[in-house]
């Protein structure tokens, strides 16, 4: 519900300044060069409404990637490994093996930087696959190892969020054992 919110806030807040943007253009020279008459509001309309929408995705894009990535290193849109690792270790969650390493990359804010998935049987990085069952009517998801056959499921209720599951749990159990550190 606050992501509503903000997003309407967000919204009407870059209206009004396009609007505002616009009413100074109206009042200036600027437009009469191009003999753009803002008097007909469908030319408003056509020229106001991909600047507002751009405005919109433009400062909607950099406040949740400011919120979501605020202290951490980039890898390609996501958060990347620790600056300063507390804790590296192996996590078995949905069958296979995670590789999890815990730590620091800005002030009094950790998190988890997960890797995987990786086969329980060998450590092979597992590969991800999509087989047709009922005539193409469903899928069925797997992680197959490469070097020795092991194959299972992918998790129905974590489908495609495995990582982001692992990620929690890692950040929940560390933070069970460092409770009263």
């Amino acid at each position: 519900m606050n992501k509503i919110i903000k997003n309407g806030i967000i919204g009407i807040a870059t209206g009004l300044i396009a609007n505002v943007i616009f009413y100074c253009l109206q009042t200036s020279n600027f437009l009469e060069k191009f003999n753009v008459n803002l008097e007909n509001s469908q030319t408003y309309i056509y020229i106001s409404l991909p600047i507002i929408f751009a405005l919109i995705f433009i400062v909607g894009g950099r406040i949740q990637k400011h919120k979501r990535d605020r202290w951490s290193i980039l890898v390609g849109g996501t958060r990347g490994r620790p600056l300063i690792e507390t804790t590296r270790g192996t996590l078995q969650m949905f069958g296979v093996k995670w590789r999890v390493s815990i730590g620091f990359s800005g002030p009094g804010e950790y998190h988890a930087y997960v890797e995987g998935s990786y086969c329980p049987k060998c450590d092979c990085e597992l590969n991800s696959k999509t087989e047709d069952k009922f005539f193409g009517w469903s899928q069925k998801h797997l992680w197959k190892c490469p070097k020795c056959g092991f194959t299972i499921n992918r998790p129905k209720d974590y489908l495609f969020e495995e990582k982001d599951a692992v990620e929690k749990v890692a950040i929940s159990e560390y933070e069970k054992q460092n409770k009263f550190q």
